[in-house]
């Protein structure tokens, strides 16, 4: 990689800590690009050069949880049972998505639901989790750990659209349980209902 890509990666990044820094500080509302840019130290077509907006920012850390999804799963070796596996991945999800808070959730969820961003939905097929699920599931319909009377595509749509829901919920309500408490609980509730008897 030449200096001058090496100089534009270095920036970007910080560009996106910075921006990261402000919103959880004083709110994603609450910050501009241009207190984005000064605190840099950067002119604002600098910052228009890496984003297209604030709000890209916030999708480009969210799009990072595919990446954590990907981590998990490969260090799942050790992990006897399908189920174990789903639940670790999606404990995993909730935590970090726990971090990444609510305030910066829901300008992810606005952004999906009005298609401001380009931000694949939790169900798409090629998000990294959908692949990972459907694998996991085929096994364990394989196997005999999970039931075989629905094709393994209808039980991963089914266990996403909850996943995501559970996202929406922990927006919307105004409560202090953590993510992680309310989605895992949540989660072993429908993937329950896909064990094999």
């Amino acid at each position: 990689m030449k200096p001058r890509q090496i100089n534009a990666l270095q920036t970007k990044e910080n560009i996106f800590n910075v921006a990261l820094e402000l919103f959880n500080k004083h709110g994603f509302e609450n910050v501009s690009i241009n207190d984005i840019t000064d605190k840099v130290g950067i002119a604002k077509g600098t910052f228009y050069v890496h984003f297209k907006s604030k709000d890209q920012v916030i999708v480009e850390h969210y799009k990072k949880i595919d990446d954590q999804y990907e981590i998990t799963f490969k260090k799942l070796d050790r992990v006897e049972t399908n189920y174990e596996k789903i639940m670790l991945i999606f404990q995993e999800g909730f935590l970090y998505t726990e971090n990444v808070g609510k305030e910066l959730l829901r300008v992810v969820m606005i952004n999906q639901i009005s298609g401001k961003e380009d931000i694949p939905f939790v169900m798409d097929s090629t998000r990294k989790i959908y692949k990972i699920l459907f694998s996991l599931i085929q096994d364990g319909q394989r196997n005999g750990e999970f039931l075989k009377d629905k094709d393994a595509d209808e039980l991963v749509m089914a266990i996403l659209q909850h996943y995501a829901g559970t996202f929406m919920r922990w927006c919307l309500l105004d409560e202090n349980t953590p993510l992680s408490e309310i989605g895992v609980n949540s989660m072993k509730l429908i993937i329950d209902s896909f064990i094999a008897k």
